[in-house]
C-alpha cells in the first residue's frame, strides 16, 4: 500500500489540530503581558510599518525591546481579528506548527533519498484497522517522523505560548528556506534561490537565531553528493582536495552568506540597546559553560519529555572550566559528536542531525548571554533535524530486532503507543497553558524556589484580590531571590490593597501599618531598579492617592512615560490629574489629550480628564467632556452623577436634576443620587419630585434618621401626606 503526499500532509494536519484543539482557550502569560497586552502598538494595523522602523514598538518595558518586526505584525493582525482574545493567535500559531512539520516531512524525505542516507531495505508496518501493510520508504519514514514531532510535549511551549512566536514563526520560514535551497540545488532554478532568500529574511525577521541558515547550507553540502569536479593540478592530495571541496561549498553558499552578513548588519542596527538589560549579568564563558548542560538537556526531552517546566531555574550558571558538571556535560557532548563521527559512513543522517541541533541552537545557547540556562522553545528548530538523524537510527534497529513475520504489526503497536504518549503528554502542557494558576502552580511545584515563578503565581492571586494568597509566595519570593525587583513591588502593591481595605473597615491604625510597610516594599522595589516602568509608576500612585505629594508624583508618572517612549495613557492621564492638583490646568489639558490619543478606548480615559479638568477650576470643560463620554456610553453611572455635581458648579441645577434622575433610574439604590435629586428638585421648587426622592432615602437607609427628618421638613413645606 503507497500513500500520496497530498493524503500523507492532510492527515499530518488533522492530527495537529485535534492535538493542541485544547489551547485554543489558553490565555496571555508572562511576556505576552508586556509584548502584547499593554502594547498599544499592536493594537492597530495602521502601526504595522512602525514595527520595522521603531524598536520601542515591540514592548511596553525598556529592559524587554527586542527587533523583531515580522512577529509583531503578526500579533497586530491576529489582535485586529479577535478584538484583543486570544484564540486567532492560538489557531495561527497551530497552523505555524503544522507548517513546520510538514517542512520538516520534505526535507527528511528529500535527505534519506541520498544514497546511503535511508538504513531500510524492505520493511513494512501494518496499522491496526489497515487491510495491507504499508511500504516504510522515506516518504512514509518522513511523515511518521512528522507526525511524532507535531505531537512531540517538548514543541507545546511554542504553540501554547504567545510569546513563543518568535521561535515558531523563525523555524517556520527557516525550515522552508531550507526546503527550497535543497529544491535550487536539485534543479539551479534562480526562482528556488530567491524564494529560499526571501524566506531566510522572514525567518531573521522573526527572530535572530535564523541567521545560522547560510553555516548550516554550508554544512551540508558536505553531506550531499556532487557530480565529480575535475581535479585541478596539484589536488591529488587529500588536503588539497578537502580545500578544493570548501572552496566549491563556499562559493554555492555565498547568497546565503552575503543576505546573512546584510541581515546581521541590520539586526545590529536596529536592535535597542535598552534591551540587554534583560539578558543577566554572566560572562559570555559562564553561560557558554553552562549550555554544554543545556544541550544534554535538550536532548533528554526529545527522548524522553518528562517533568516540562514552563521557567526552569533549575540549572545553575556554572563559574570555571573546574566545575564537575561542566566537565561531566563536556564529556557527554564529546561523546555525542564522537559517536556520531565514527558511525558517519554508516548513519550520515545521524551526523547530520547532530551538526544541524549544535549549528541551529547556537544563537540561542552558545556566547550570546541570555538570562536563563534554558528555555523550552530554544530546541524547537534544532529538532528538525536531531529529530531526523537519530529517527535514522531507530528505523535500522527495528528491521535488526525484529523477526520478519512479525515485524510490521509490532512495529505499528510500538509506534501507536509512542504516539499516544506524545499525545497525551502535549494534552496535559495544553491544561497547564490553558490559564495563569495551572501554568504557574505547576511550575512553582518543579521549581519551589524560583522567584519568578513566585511572583506570577502571586499575580495570579492579586488579581483575584486573594491578597493572603499572594503575599506569603511574594515574602517565599524576595527569600530566594531577593534582589528580584518584581517581589518588592508586588509585595508593596499587596501591602497597599490591605491597608485599604482595613482603612474601609475603619481600622485606621492597621491601615496606617500597612501602608508604611507597602511605602517601604516600593521604596526597595525602587532602590533595585530605579528606572522600571511599573516601580515609577505605582510610587507615582502612592504619592499621588496616599501622601498627596503631586510634586513627587508627576516626577514618577513623567519617568514611566518617558520610559515607555510616551506609550502609557493611564501615566498621563493621572500625570495630568496631578498637573490639575498643581493648578496647572494648561499642563493638565495636554496630559488628558495625549492620553486619548493613546487610548483605543477613551471611555476610562475621558472619565479621569473629566475629573482633572474640575480639580483645575473649570466646571464647564468638564461638564463637556463628561457630555462626550456619556454619548459613548449612555450607562456610565458615575459619569451621570458627576455631571450632575459638575453642573451644580455652574449653578445649572436643572440640568443638574436631570443627570441625578438618570443616576437613579441607572442605580435604583444610589443614597448620592437620590440624595442631590432631592436637593435639586428642591431648590427648583418641585415638592413633589424632592419628597419622592427622600422617601426613598429613608426607605433605603432606615438606620439614618436625618433622612426621616428631612421628610417631614418638606412634607410641611409642600404639603402631602405621609406615607
Amino acid at each position: 500500500m503507497t500513500l500520496s503526499f497530498k493524503r500523507l500532509a492532510l492527515g499530518l494536519g488533522v492530527v495537529i489540530a485535534l492535538c493542541y484543539a485544547g489551547s485554543l482557550t489558553g490565555g496571555f502569560h508572562f511576556d505576552d503581558s508586556h509584548s502584547v497586552e499593554s502594547n498599544l502598538a499592536v493594537r492597530s494595523m495602521a502601526n504595522i510599518p512602525s514595527f520595522w522602523t521603531d524598536a520601542t514598538t515591540s514592548s511596553f518595558i525598556p529592559e524587554n525591546r527586542v527587533y523583531r518586526p515580522l512577529v509583531y505584525t503578526f500579533y497586530s493582525i491576529c489582535w485586529t481579528i479577535g478584538g484583543g482574545q486570544t484564540w486567532p493567535f492560538h489557531v495561527m500559531k497551530i497552523f505555524m506548527h503544522w507548517g513546520v512539520a510538514l517542512a520538516l516531512m520534505l526535507i527528511w524525505a528529500r535527505l534519506w533519498s541520498e544514497p546511503g542516507w535511508f538504513p531500510l531495505k524492505n520493511l513494512n508496518i501494518r496499522f491496526p484497522f489497515f487491510k495491507a501493510p504499508i511500504a516504510v520508504t522515506p516518504l512514509v519514514a518522513a511523515f511518521l517522523l512528522a507526525l511524532l514531532f507535531g505531537i512531540h510535549p517538548a514543541g507545546s511551549e511554542c504553540v501554547d505560548y504567545v510569546s513563543a512566536t518568535t521561535s515558531l514563526q523563525c523555524a517556520l520560514f527557516y525550515v522552508w528556506a531550507y526546503y527550497a535551497y535543497l529544491l535550487y540545488r536539485d534543479s539551479r532554478d534562480p526562482r528556488k534561490l530567491a524564494l529560499s532568500l526571501g524566506l531566510y529574511f522572514l525567518s531573521v525577521a522573526s527572530k535572530e537565531e535564523g541567521i545560522t541558515l547560510p553555516a548550516m547550507i554550508f554544512l551540508t553540502e558536505f553531506f550531499l553528493a556532487r557530480p565529480a569536479a575535475k581535479k585541478r593540478p596539484g589536488a591529488e592530495s587529500a588536503w588539497s582536495a578537502f580545500a578544493q571541496r570548501v572552496w566549491v561549498n563556499f562559493k554555492f553558499s555565498v547568497p546565503y552568506v552575503a543576505m546573512g552578513l546584510a541581515l546581521a548588519a541590520w539586526i545590529v542596527l536596529m536592535r535597542p540597546a535598552s534591551g540587554d538589560e534583560s539578558r543577566g549579568y554572566h560572562s559570555s564563558l559562564s553561560y557558554f559553560l553552562t549550555q554544554w548542560r543545556a544541550y544534554l538537556w535538550y536532548m533528554r526531552l526529545w527522548f524522553w519529555p518528562w517533568d516540562l517546566n514552563a521557567d526552569n531555574a533549575s540549572i545553575e550558571f556554572s563559574k570555571s572550566l573546574t566545575d564537575p558538571l561542566v566537565i561531566q556535560a563536556a564529556i557527554g557532548n564529546l561523546l555525542v559528536l564522537v559517536i556520531s563521527w565514527m558511525n558517519r559512513r554508516k548513519y550520515p543522517a545521524l551526523l547530520f542531525g547532530v551538526v544541524w541541533f549544535y549549528v541551529t541552537i547556537a544563537p540561542a545557547s552558545s556566547v550570546v548571554v541570555l538570562a536563563e540556562a534554558i528555555n523550552e522553545h530554544r530546541m524547537y528548530l534544532a529538532y528538525v533535524g536531531f529529530a531526523g538523524g537519530t529517527f535514522t537510527v531507530l528505523l535500522a534497529m527495528s528491521e535488526a530486532l525484529f523477526a520478519e513475520q512479525t515485524r510490521a504489526v509490532r512495529l505499528a503497536w510500538i509506534f501507536l503507543a509512542v504516539a499516544v504518549g506524545l499525545f497525551t503528554g502535549t494534552q496535559e502542557r495544553n491544561r497547564v497553558w490553558r490559564n495563569g494558576q495551572n501554568l504557574w502552580t505547576d511550575t512553582v511545584e518543579k521549581n519551589p524556589t524560583s522567584g519568578r515563578a513566585l511572583n506570577n503565581l502571586a499575580l495570579v492571586y492579586m488579581a483575584r484580590a486573594e491578597y493572603d494568597r499572594a503575599l506569603p509566595l511574594l515574602d517565599k519570593c524576595a527569600q530566594h531571590w531577593p534582589t528580584y525587583m518584581y517581589c518588592a513591588l508586588n509585595k508593596g502593591l499587596v501591602l497597599a490593597s490591605q491597608a485599604d481595605i482595613a482603612d474601609k473597615a475603619g481600622n485606621k491604625a492597621e491601615s496606617t501599618r500597612l501602608a508604611a510597610l507597602s511605602e517601604a516594599s516600593l521604596l526597595r522595589a525602587y532602590e533595585l531598579n530605579p528606572r522600571n516602568v511599573h516601580v515609577n509608576y505605582h510610587l507615582g500612585k502612592l504619592h499621588q492617592m496616599r501622601k498627596k505629594d503631586y510634586e513627587k508624583a508627576a516626577f514618577h508618572f513623567k519617568t514611566a512615560i518617558d520610559l515607555t517612549a510616551g506609550r502609557y495613557p493611564a501615566a498621563e492621564a493621572d500625570l495630568a490629574n496631578c498637573y490639575a492638583k498643581m493648578g496647572k490646568a494648561v499642563e493638565a489639558k495636554a496630559a488628558f489629550e495625549r492620553a486619548l490619543q493613546l487610548d483605543s478606548n477613551p471611555e476610562g480615559m475621558l472619565f479621569e480628564k473629566a475629573r482633572g479638568t474640575l480639580d483645575a477650576g473649570d466646571p464647564a470643560g468638564a461638564a463637556e467632556t463628561y457630555r462626550k463620554l456619556l454619548e459613548r456610553n449612555p450607562r456610565h453611572l458615575q459619569a451621570w452623577y458627576n455631571l450632575g455635581v459638575t453642573y451644580l458648579a455652574l449653578k445649572q441645577v436643572g440640568e443638574a436634576r436631570a443627570a441625578f434622575e438618570r443616576t437613579v433610574a441607572l442605580d435604583p439604590r444610589s443614597e448620592q443620587g437620590w440624595y442631590n435629586l432631592a436637593v435639586t428638585a428642591d431648590t427648583l421648587g418641585d415638592g413633589p419630585t424632592a419628597i419622592s426622592a427622600v422617601r426613598e432615602l429613608a426607605r433605603l437607609q432606615p438606620g439614618k434618621p436625618k433622612y426621616g427628618t428631612r421628610l417631614q421638613e418638606l412634607l410641611r413645606k409642600y404639603g402631602g401626606t405621609p406615607q
